[in-house]
């Protein structure tokens, strides 16, 4: 059969730098597809990282594909078009894989309505036997999978470059028996999660009551990941730019993965454990291949400056003729070392995160950063002549009070006045942007036991925030919506029973409340509702390798307002992952 390129798609593989080039003859063809736009998806490392690792196995052609941008969606929709692969159009019914790359449970309804705009029935129980496999990976997929459970055939549980190449061999070596049989030989991988083999019962309550797997299943899915030694052998960049998207004149190029620290509310901070950092001498190649091709450098990491040798990284691309952009730091982690190669680098904004506006409630969620060290911070930015300053906060934590609120108020101010005061010295005057988010307790964290706050008092405070600080000069506060926030706690927190809201949602063109309605399940239940201790999760038929008992005792400490030291890694028993 021949596929037909769109021009967009044209386009955009002009765009491009670093495309992978296409093999002919090949076993196995692959659709990776972002259930979101091509400009949310080519600004996303993972996903980029796994195009690079699928096209890198023997036998296999890699293809992406991407929801459609919103004035396209018409034609989609009224089944005029295909969805297809950006580099060759082939429709997503005709490959052999169909593989969800998702980081967001917000896009959880996307999976939906990909796979009606490509003819694929949504529910896999209804696909024949001769249709794609349709799997999930990205971090949803082992956070908690269970709401879109229903939709899809498999689930990639761990860091694609410890699962990917024994599930494609396995798949090629077992499907001509059909796509039945060949997930019968995958749910006996590590990292392989398959929904079918596992039948959920539910207490008259709602809560799930057990899991029971099938016969010559694992009793729970364990997530596999990179030793230190295997990470530091693998690329820690994809190769591939795009011109229209958010990083599109930079390569993103990740140093370190996993993040020590403990955060109570972080979930990227527990289920990436163990933390692991790529040497400098691994990675310095990968650095001169991206400033050989005119390219900034965007160093990624969940913990940048905890990195042992951050400042030597950032010297290397400099000395070499690079600029270096980093994301999000810790307040009583900068440097003035590093951040000079920053501002050399062109970068105008440097982003911490107090995350909450009191000292007491920094201690409960486990942040250890104390008002100083904040100010500190400010200074320090302010020295190196960079003009823009982004603080991440946090409302509806776990024991917050109005002074709490009001902490976020002084002490965004409090940094204002500063980092004018001390700017001023330099001869900049810059702005600070306050970013403020809805707590949601995730799975796999101490807090997945505490419930959300409701959408009324959680818009109340952004409210009092706002109000406020919109008279003070040079600061600016966006922020989220509280009711959008509850969404993603429902997808985040839901069991496979939320699955026939997402359902509804991807045919209602998005009505939430509606949805809700039709199906007559109570979000209150997954997002507002505390959990008992011994309650059963519906993401435990995932094994993080996080023991739960040390989790209760991490929450209880929280809200005993305890200090948790980071993890060192070695001889330890803490947590239960090493």
């Amino acid at each position: 059969m021949s596929y037909k390129q769109s021009t967009k798609g044209k386009k955009r593989l002009q765009s491009e730098t670093g495309t992978f080039v296409r093999r002919g003859a090949h076993d196995l063809s692959i659709a990776l597809v972002y259930p979101n736009t091509y400009p949310v998806a080519m600004s996303n490392l993972g996903f980029q990282l796994v195009y690079r690792l699928f096209n890198e196995i023997d036998g296999v052609v890699c293809e992406r594909a991407f929801l459609p941008d919103r004035e396209d969606l018409g034609s989609y929709e009224e089944g005029k078009t295909p969805i297809a692969t950006l580099e060759t159009g082939r429709i997503l019914i005709d490959c052999d894989i169909v593989a969800f790359s998702v980081p967001f449970e917000n896009d959880f309804p996307n999976i939906v309505k990909i796979l009606g705009l490509s003819g694929i029935p949504i529910y896999s129980s209804q696909r024949e036997d001769d249709m794609p496999l349709v799997a999930a990976g990205g971090v949803t997929a082992f956070l908690n999978p269970e709401p879109v459970a229903d939709f899809i055939d498999c689930f990639i549980i761990g860091e694609g470059e410890a699962v990917l190449p024994a599930f494609v061999k396995s798949f090629i070596n077992n499907r001509a028996d059909g796509k039945s049989a060949a997930l019968d030989v995958l749910g006996s991988l590590p990292g392989i999660y398959i929904p079918k083999n596992y039948d959920v019962k539910y207490s008259p309550q709602g809560e799930v009551a057990s899991y029971t797997a099938k016969d010559g299943v694992p009793k729970n899915v364990r997530r596999v990941w990179l030793s230190a030694e295997e990470l530091e052998k693998s690329r820690g960049g994809s190769g591939i730019t795009a011109k229209d998207t958010e990083f599109g004149d930079m390569s993103l190029i990740e140093v370190g993965r996993g993040c020590g620290r403990g955060c109570r509310f972080c979930a990227a901070g527990f289920i990436y454990l163990p933390p692991r950092e790529r040497k400098p001498e691994a990675l310095n190649s990968e650095f001169d291949e991206a400033i050989s091709a005119g390219k900034r450098i965007g160093l990624i990491s969940p913990s940048l400056a905890d990195h042992p040798d951050i400042e030597g990284i950032c010297r290397h691309i400099s000395e070499n003729g690079g600029s270096t952009s980093i994301s999000s730091v810790r307040a009583d982690r900068l440097d003035e070392g590093y951040l000079d190669y920053i501002k050399d680098g062109g970068q105008k904004t440097v982003t911490i995160a107090p995350e909450a506006g009191t000292e007491r409630l920094r201690s409960v969620i486990n942040k250890g950063l104390s008002d100083e060290a904040i100010l500190g911070a400010i200074s320090t930015i302010a020295e190196a002549a960079i003009p823009n300053i982004r603080l991440y906060f946090m409302i509806g934590l776990p024991s917050e009070r109005d002074e709490d609120i009001q902490g976020i108020i002084e002490t965004a101010i409090r940094c204002r006045d500063r980092f004018i005061d001390e700017s001023r010295v330099h001869g900049t005057v810059g702005r600070i942007t306050l970013s403020i988010n809805s707590f949601v307790p995730k799975p796999f964290t101490p807090f997945q036991w505490h419930p959300m706050e409701d959408v009324k008092s959680l818009k109340s405070k952004l409210q009092q925030i706002i109000k406020r600080l919109r008279r003070e000069a040079n600061i600016e506060v966006i922020c989220d919506a509280p009711k959008l926030t509850h969404i993603q706690g429902l997808l985040s927190r839901g069991d496979r029973r939320v699955g026939s809201i997402i359902a509804a949602v991807s045919r209602n063109g998005g009505n939430w409340k509606s949805a809700t309605k039709d199906t007559g399940i109570d979000p209150g239940f997954y997002t507002t509702r505390e959990r008992s201790k011994d309650e059963l999760f519906p993401w435990e038929v995932i094994d993080i390798g996080l023991d739960k008992d040390y989790l209760w005792k991490e929450y209880q400490r929280g809200l005993e307002g305890k200090f948790t030291p980071p993890c060192h890694i070695g001889p330890c028993t803490r947590c239960g992952v090493c």
